[in-house]
């Protein structure tokens, strides 16, 4: 007798669908999803992740890859869903702090996590500190490193703008 331990995995039809006619057995264990994995295209074999927020497209830019924006009610729930345990560092900003379910998990062409745009230090709530954050990156280039991040209002630039964008939303959170 076999037996195989899924952690951590989206399963088409959950552990009920697993097939263990041949005497195997499957350890359910934490962490599993069976939720539509919502692919970009599986027909053409692109297994990213669908995501409002960008998923690498290798078919973008002639062939040359990009990423691209997803219809914002089609996110994939694979997405931040893996092992609190597993590294997630080669994951591009904003990653969620937690690896995404899949093929392209902690690789630099996995699928970004839900962000607010105005929470300059990343900690999924829109306080005093991301008005300090901003303060700090002020006249910085938004391209480089983490400084994306003070840029709020997404012009391109970070600015007096980026701190009343803050301003509107103190208080929210993700």
């Amino acid at each position: 007798m076999t037996g195989v331990s899924v952690t951590y995995s989206d399963v088409q039809g959950g552990n009920a669908d697993i097939n263990t006619s041949r005497g195997g057995s499957v350890s359910w264990g934490t962490g599993n999803i069976s939720d539509d994995p919502l692919f970009a295209n599986s027909a053409a074999a692109d297994f990213h992740g669908k995501s409002k927020y960008g998923r690498w497209d290798p078919a973008a830019n002639a062939g040359a890859g990009d990423w691209a924006l997803d219809d914002p009610d089609s996110t994939s729930p694979c997405i931040d869903a893996g092992s609190p345990a597993d590294a997630f560092a080669n994951e591009p900003e904003p990653n969620g702090s937690r690896i995404n379910i899949g093929a392209y998990g902690n690789t630099a062409q996995a699928s970004k996590s839900p962000w607010l745009p105005a929470d300059a230090n990343g900690d999924c709530i829109v306080n005093i500190l991301d008005l300090i954050a901003i303060r700090n990156l002020l006249g910085q280039d938004p391209s480089t490193g983490s400084n994306w991040r003070g840029d709020t209002n997404n012009d391109g630039k970070i600015n007096v703008l980026d701190l009343i964008a803050v301003r509107g939303k103190l208080g929210t959170k993700l």
